[in-house]
């Protein structure tokens, strides 16, 4: 049986963004306001999303942005929770 993973909306429309977008870096920021979304509801998806190692980050002494990982074990993963139940 496959795994499950339990996404919330939000993780679900960021994942969405970044494989419509897969070589995108990307702020908090940015992807709120992409989203049309709360900043505090997108920052705590990308905190889980980047636990799970789906999305890399990327860090510098002014800025924090995200992007796609290049994993394949993840982007196997990531579709597979992307896919209709």
């Amino acid at each position: 049986m496959p795994e499950q993973f339990s996404m919330s909306p939000t993780e679900r429309r960021i994942l969405e963004f970044f494989r419509k977008q897969p070589h995108a870096i990307e702020t908090a920021k940015g992807i709120a306001t992409w989203l049309c979304a709360e900043p505090e509801d997108v920052g705590k998806a990308l905190e889980e999303l980047a636990k799970r190692k789906w999305l890399s980050v990327h860090e510098t002494t002014a800025v924090v942005g995200y992007s796609l990982t290049d994993n394949e074990r993840f982007l196997a993963e990531i579709q597979q929770a992307l896919e209709p139940s």
